[in-house]
């Protein structure tokens, strides 16, 4: 239903009580993403922008250790403010890091892909480590 184009000029919400209310084109959007998410089998997270978060849930949104995290922050890659002793980062600051740390990622790939191309890497046998003699 989600999918139908017609049926997305008009999309109710109904509650149990009858009251009924109509959802915007990008809650549909939002709606029919995560449940394509879902129906593959993967957990789908919802994740305010504006929302505070402490340092161990944006290393846990990050991938990354906490300690790791506070060298982050110490080394002034993502901005932060201070609640007494403890550190806040806002989670929008924390979603920019990733597309920038991503990126980051896929040119030194990149680079690393050219360097191993014109090396000659790919042409010649793959080999795992020292020879061994037998």
């Amino acid at each position: 239903m989600l999918g139908d184009r017609h049926a997305r000029d008009r999309f109710e919400l109904r509650g149990k009580d009858g009251r009924t209310t109509i959802l915007s084109a990008p809650m549909l959007s939002l709606i029919e993403q995560a449940a394509r998410i879902v129906a593959q089998g993967t957990a789908v997270d919802v994740l305010a922008r504006d929302k505070e978060l402490t340092s161990q849930e944006a290393a846990a949104l990050l991938g990354v250790s906490r300690q790791y995290l506070i060298r982050v922050l110490d080394r002034g890659d993502m901005p932060f403010t201070r609640t007494g002793n403890h550190r806040r980062i806002r989670s929008a600051d924390v979603l920019d890091y990733i597309t920038l740390r991503d990126a980051s990622r896929r040119t030194a790939l990149a680079e690393l892909t050219q360097d191993t191309q014109q090396a000659g890497g790919y042409e010649s046998p793959a080999t795992l480590g020292p020879r061994r003699p037998r």
